[in-house]
């Protein structure tokens, strides 16, 4: 190939080059994304699962003594230092 070929992206040979030239990213890319979607569904459970515990403990009368109470506590901690991650 010629220089400028090279400049653009465009290789002699097989395989697929990215704008840059480089082989083989696109896959380590497409690993971070599906590990990204997985933690990110996660978090989503784990914050569903807190505001269900809340309601619950919050709601059902049979549900409040001190171990629920303990629990609904952590899970609120754990809400609001989610809502802090955020900002």
């Amino acid at each position: 190939t010629s220089g400028g070929d090279r400049r653009r992206g465009v290789q002699s040979g097989g395989g697929e080059t990215n704008r840059r030239g480089f082989q083989g990213e696109g896959r380590k890319t497409e690993q971070k994304n599906w590990a990204a979607l997985l933690i990110l569904l996660v978090i989503a459970v784990t914050v569903m699962g807190n505001i269900l515990v809340i309601l619950a403990v919050s709601l059902e009368k049979k549900l409040q003594n001190a171990t629920n109470y303990f629990l609904m506590s952590l899970a609120v901690l754990q809400k609001m230092q989610n809502d802090n991650k955020k900002i």
